[in-house]
């Protein structure tokens, strides 16, 4: 999904005449995740936990495609998520994450979120 930097830079030069010289190519994401427990929580006792660790460079997807919850959407972000589900009867179960990211490149900024959720299957 990343761009071309000669084209960017001829583009520029063309239009500007200041040659495009700071442009880097973050075009990588990858993301690593360990689970444990049961792979789907149906029944009440059941119960999985999970961490994983996210690295979004700011040009290697569309913005409108990454996690929103992850650093709050967007991309230009690193760090990870650890989690775990329980079930509290047929179909329901309750949700925790923690998810810790900060920026990849630019100004430092840095977010922890915690979520708790029921859920429900029907």
């Amino acid at each position: 999904m990343g761009y071309d930097i000669n084209r960017v830079r001829e583009r520029t030069n063309a239009l500007a005449g200041n040659p495009v010289t700071d442009l880097n190519d973050e075009t990588n994401a990858w993301q690593v995740r360990m689970d444990f427990g049961w792979p789907k929580v149906d029944y009440a006792g059941q119960w999985n936990i999970f961490a994983l660790y996210k690295y979004v460079e700011r040009d290697s997807v569309l913005d409108a495609f990454s996690d929103s919850d992850f650093h709050l959407g967007g991309t230009n972000a690193k760090g990870w998520v650890i989690g775990g589900n329980y079930g509290l009867m047929k179909n329901v179960w309750a949700t925790g994450r923690w998810l810790s990211a900060d920026v990849i490149s630019g100004p430092k900024y840095s977010n922890d979120i915690l979520q708790l959720d029921v859920n429900t299957r029907f």
